[in-house]
């Protein structure tokens, strides 16, 4: 895979520094656990977490964030809970609040992207959906253009929410209409993560890379221990 080099590309939000380990993370209200959303023309799709102790991340559509967390795919292995409250340690950027359901979206036409840096900053892979037939996906940043990489999970649209719903926190692209929109999230160590919030407010799971062509899950100790190594 080819090396990061300085750039982006174009229309492409970073967050994190390379000087310091670094996650974005997104807490919400309790009894709803903290999202990524990724907002296509198709329908909106969500990785999210179900279950209360382990708590399995997930990836599903609109119909199944909102009435069905189960009916969505399972995105690696359960992971048991730990105490946590996110925000309160370091090397981590806090979207969301307490106090409303909160979500972290990236807008595009087809295929927006959240870009996790890996391989001690050599490398940035694109966690991205291809809303029209449902599809996240990882790899490079040309694979993620072309619409190819790692087929991770496959989930029909089935409908958008509300853009002005309270929240809702846009992380990486707008309203204009142009078709590759990301946030990347860079760090110092092994590579960068998000993490989501539990509906329980005391505990977090942490994605990230280590290959570019997989996503891992673990607790956020775990990813800071692996950053670190």
């Amino acid at each position: 895979m080819a090396g990061l080099g300085n750039s982006y590309p174009r229309q492409i939000t970073t967050y994190g520094s390379t000087r310091f380990p670094h996650a974005l993370g997104i807490v919400s209200q309790f009894a709803t656990c903290g999202v990524v959303s990724f907002v296509t023309d198709a329908g909106d799709f969500w990785i999210y977490l179900d279950g209360t102790d382990p708590k399995t991340p997930m990836f599903g559509g609109y119909a199944e964030i909102m009435t069905n967390p189960g009916g969505g795919v399972a995105l690696g292995t359960a992971v048991a809970k730990t105490p946590l409250i996110l925000g309160r340690g370091d090397a981590v950027s806090i979207f969301g609040s307490r106090r409303v359901s909160a979500s972290a979206n990236v807008i595009s036409d087809d295929k927006p992207a959240l870009g996790l840096m890996w391989g001690s900053g050599a490398n940035v892979s694109y966690l991205f959906v291809k809303g029209s037939v449902g599809e996240l996906r990882i790899g490079s940043e040309a694979e993620w253009q072309a619409g190819t990489g790692t087929l991770l999970a496959t989930k029909a649209p089935s409908g958008k929410a509300d853009p002005r719903r309270s929240g809702r926190g846009v992380i990486g692209g707008n309203d204009r209409p142009i078709a590759m929109r990301a946030a990347a999230v860079v760090s110092a160590g092994r590579g960068a993560a998000f993490v989501l919030s539990s509906g329980d407010q005391d505990s977090a799971v942490a994605f990230y890379t280590s290959d570019g062509v997989s996503l891992t899950t673990s607790t956020y100790n775990v990813w800071r221990t692996w950053n670190a190594s």
